[in-house]
C-alpha cells in the first residue's frame, strides 16, 4: 500500500511538472504573441502616421497650388483690367485729340448766347439756322446787341503735353463776341464828339468783355455809302442848276429845304474810322449787305469759331506748313511720285521732270549720276512732250541742271534757292 501511494505521488509530481511546463509554454507563447501584437500595432501606427503626414503634405500642396492659381487668376484679372483701362484711356485720349477742323464735327459743341435786346425777327431767323446745325441757343438779359458763344467740351488743352486731356463735361465761355451794329449807328459814332465816338464805344466793350476778341458786324454800310455818294452828287447837281437858273419855284425851294437835312459825310472819315478800329483797337470788322443777312453770318461765325481750338492744335503739332489735302499731290506709283517730287523744285516743269526721270528713274540713280557727272549732268537731257515717251526739241539747260544738282547734293540746310 505504501509503495503504491509513493508511486502515485511520483506520478502526480510528473503531471504537475508537465502542467507547469505546459503553463510556462503557454505563458511564453502568450508573451510572444503579445509582443507580436505590440509590434504590429506600432508598425500600423507608424504607417498611419506616415499616411496622415503624406495626406497633410498633399493637402498643403493642393492648397498651395490653389492659392497660386487664385493669385495667378487675380494677377491676370488685374492685368486685364489695366489693359482695359489703358485701352479705354487711349480711346478717350484719341477721341479728345481727334482733329476736328471739319466744322461739321465741331459745330454741335457750340452754344449761341443771344441778347434779349435783339429784334425778334432776327432772333427767330438765328434760331432756325442753329437748329439746322444742331447747336443749342441761350438768351441773356442785355441792352447791348452782343452775341456770345459757349462750348460744351469733354477735353481740356494741356499746354505742356501739347494735346487735349479728357475731362468731365463742362461748358466754357468762348473768347469771341459779335456786336451787331446798323450803318446809321456806326456813322453816328464815327462822326461823334469825344466821349460819344467809336473809340469810347470800343473801350466800353473791352472793359465789359475783357480778353475777348470783338467783332463788329456792320449792317448795310455799303448801301449807306452809296446813298451818301448820291447825296454828294445831288448836292453838286443842285448847285450847278442854281447857277444856271436864276428863277426858282417855291416847290424847288421847299425841296432844297428838305435836302438840307441830308448831310454828306466825307468817305475818308468813314474809312479812317474803319482802319483805326482794326489797326489801333485790334477789332475785327465784317460787313453784312442787309440786316436780313445777319443770321447767316452768325451761323458762319459759329461754324468758324467752333474749329479755332482744333486749328490751333494742328498748328502746335507743326503741321501748319502742309494742308490736309490739296497742297502736295500723291503719285499713283513710285515713278509718278518721283516725278511729282521733282516738280516741287522751283522751275522744274512736268516736261523737265519727265525728261529727268527717263534718264534717272529713281532718286538713288539720280544722286549717283549727279555726283559722278557733276552740276552739268542734266544739261543735255531733252524734255518730254508727254508721258508716252515723245521727246520735245528743248533741252534742260545749265541753270536747271545746276539747280537740281544743288538740291540733291548740297548739305547747306539754310539754302533757300530750291
Amino acid at each position: 500500500m505504501d509503495i503504491s501511494i509513493d508511486n502515485n505521488s511520483e506520478s502526480l509530481s510528473d503531471i504537475d511538472a508537465i502542467a507547469v511546463g505546459i503553463a510556462a509554454t503557454k505563458t511564453k507563447a502568450s508573451s510572444h504573441k503579445s509582443s507580436y501584437k505590440s509590434t504590429d500595432a506600432l508598425e500600423k501606427y507608424k504607417a498611419d502616421k506616415e499616411k496622415d503626414k503624406k495626406a497633410q503634405g498633399k493637402a498643403r500642396e493642393k492648397e498651395e497650388k490653389t492659392r497660386e492659381k487664385d493669385a495667378e487668376k487675380e494677377r491676370k484679372r488685374i492685368a486685364k483690367e489695366e489693359r482695359a483701362r489703358y485701352k479705354e484711356s487711349a480711346t478717350f485720349l484719341a477721341e479728345a485729340n481727334k482733329l476736328k477742323t471739319d466744322k461739321k464735327i465741331s459745330t454741335p459743341e457750340m452754344i449761341v448766347v443771344l441778347p434779349s435786346s435783339l429784334e425778334n425777327k432776327l432772333k427767330d431767323a438765328i434760331l432756325v439756322f442753329m437748329l439746322e446745325l444742331s447747336v443749342k441757343t441761350e438768351e441773356y438779359q442785355s441792352t447791348l446787341p452782343v452775341v456770345k458763344w459757349k462750348r460744351k467740351t469733354e477735353a481740356e488743352w494741356d499746354p505742356e503735353a501739347q494735346y487735349f486731356r479728357p475731362c468731365e463735361l463742362k461748358i466754357i465761355e468762348e473768347k469771341h463776341i459779335i456786336y451787331v451794329m446798323a450803318a446809321k449807328e456806326f456813322v453816328q459814332l464815327a462822326t461823334g464828339e469825344e466821349g460819344n465816338d467809336l473809340d469810347c464805344h470800343v473801350l466800353r466793350l473791352k472793359t465789359k468783355y475783357e480778353d475777348c476778341q470783338i467783332i463788329y458786324l456792320i449792317e448795310g454800310l455799303a448801301k449807306w455809302q452809296k446813298k451818301n455818294k448820291d447825296i454828294k452828287n445831288k448836292a453838286y447837281t443842285d448847285a450847278v442848276r442854281s447857277h444856271l437858273s436864276a428863277a426858282e419855284t417855291s416847290t424847288s425851294s421847299s425841296e432844297r429845304a428838305k435836302k438840307k437835312y441830308e448831310v454828306y459825310v466825307d468817305d475818308d472819315v468813314i474809312e479812317r474810322e474803319l482802319l483805326k478800329l482794326q489797326v489801333i483797337h485790334g477789332v475785327l470788322i465784317h460787313h453784312s449787305v442787309v440786316a436780313e443777312n445777319t443770321p447767316e453770318w452768325i451761323r458762319s461765325f459759329t461754324q468758324h469759331i467752333s474749329t479755332i481750338p482744333y486749328k490751333m492744335q494742328q498748328r502746335s503739332m507743326d503741321t501748319s506748313f502742309c494742308m490736309e489735302q490739296g497742297q502736295v499731290k500723291a503719285g499713283t506709283d513710285t515713278k509718278d511720285t518721283f516725278i511729282k517730287m521733282l516738280g516741287e523744285i522751283t522751275r522744274i516743269t512736268s516736261p523737265i521732270a519727265l525728261g529727268i526721270s527717263n534718264k534717272f528713274p529713281t532718286v538713288q540713280k539720280l544722286v549717283k549720276g549727279l555726283k559722278e557727272e557733276g552740276p552739268l549732268a542734266l544739261m543735255e537731257l531733252r524734255t518730254m512732250a508727254n508721258r508716252d515717251g515723245a521727246y520735245a526739241d528743248r533741252r534742260i539747260g545749265k541753270a536747271i541742271s545746276r539747280r537740281v544738282h544743288t538740291v540733291f547734293t548740297s548739305r547747306d540746310e539754310w539754302r533757300e534757292d530750291v
